[in-house]
């Protein structure tokens, strides 16, 4: 079911609706508002908008180094299994010899 969440981002209103978590909402819309304060007060003359993109462009870069670093953790996991296949096999081989 739909709840609409009222989130408040500098000083503007924002209602939303969601089937997720309302209060997961609602801290995400601290964390940004707190976000866009902190840009603003190192660029006063930069407007509302600037300092949603300047936000975006963080947490965006953010995300794709996440990504990048789980590729490589799902990589080296699958190092990690792979020998562990290896190991088996030979376990298994020597079990035979007997």
């Amino acid at each position: 079911m739909q709840e609409k969440v009222k989130l408040t981002i500098r000083n503007s209103d924002y209602y939303i609706n969601t089937d997720g978590d309302k209060n997961e909402l609602e801290a995400l819309g601290k964390i940004l508002d707190e976000k866009l304060a902190e840009i603003q007060s190192n660029a006063p003359m930069a407007s509302v908008t600037q300092c949603a993109v300047f936000a975006c462009l963080e947490y965006m870069d953010r995300i794709t180094k996440l990504e990048r670093e789980i590729s490589g953790l799902k990589s080296q996991i699958k190092g990690y299994h792979n020998s562990i296949l290896r190991a088996n096999e030979e376990i298994n081989k020597l079990k035979g010899m007997n």
